[in-house]
C-alpha cells in the first residue's frame, strides 16, 4: 500500500474513485471495492477486459504497481474475492478452503475444551456420589393427595454443610 499504513486505504480509495467513475461511464461496469481489493463485473467478457485494462493503465500512469501474482486480471466466472470463492455461472459463493480448515480447527479446539471441562465436572459429581455411598436410601414417594399429615407431626430443618433440607417427622410414618 502507498503512503504508509495509517492513511493508505483512504488515499487509495479517493484516488481509485476517479478511475472507477471514468470506467463506469465508459464501460458500463459494476465495481465493488473493499480496502485494496477491487472487483469488476459485467456480463460481456470484452467489456470487462477493456475496463480492467483502463483501470490498470490509470494505476500505471500514477506509477502504482499492481501485484499481478496476487491479482486475477483475466475475466473469469470463478474467482476469489474477500476470502470467498465466487462461481457466477452457478450463482454460488463459499468460504475458501483455508478459511474453512481454520474455522474447523478452532471449533475442534473449542469442543475439546468443552469436553475436558464437562469431564472435570462429571468427575466432581462422581467423586461426590462416592463420598455419599451408603448414605443414600431410596424413599417411597407419595403424591400430595395420598398423604394425610397426622397431628403431632414436626418439620425438622437441616442446615448442614451439604445443603439445606427438611424432614417431616410424623407418627404415621414411624413404624
Amino acid at each position: 500500500m502507498p503512503f504508509g499504513v495509517a492513511t493508505a486505504h483512504q488515499i487509495f480509495m479517493k484516488t481509485l474513485k476517479l478511475a472507477i467513475t471514468k470506467a463506469i461511464k465508459r464501460q458500463q461496469l459494476r465495481i465493488f471495492k473493499q480496502a485494496d481489493d477491487i472487483l469488476l463485473l459485467n456480463c460481456v467478457q470484452q467489456i470487462l477486459g477493456h475496463g480492467t485494462m483502463e483501470i490498470n493503465d490509470f494505476f500505471s500512469s500514477l506509477e502504482w504497481l499492481i501485484m499481478e501474482d496476487k491479482s486475477t486480471i483475466e475475466p473469469s466466472q470463478e474467482f476469489e474475492f474477500l476470502g470467498w470463492l465466487w462461481r457466477t455461472e452457478e450463482k454460488t459463493f463459499q468460504l475458501m478452503v483455508d478459511t474453512r480448515i481454520s474455522i474447523l480447527k478452532e471449533l475442534g479446539i473449542m469442543m475439546n475444551k468443552n469436553i475436558v471441562e464437562t469431564s472435570a465436572s462429571t468427575d466432581k459429581v462422581s467423586e461426590s456420589l462416592k463420598e455419599q455411598d451408603g448414605k443414600l436410601e431410596r424413599v417411597e414417594q407419595h403424591s400430595a393427595t395420598d398423604i394425610v399429615i397426622a397431628k403431632g407431626s414436626e418439620l425438622e430443618m437441616d442446615d448442614s454443610k451439604d445443603g439445606l433440607g427438611a424432614a417431616l417427622k410424623s407418627p404415621q410414618f414411624e413404624k
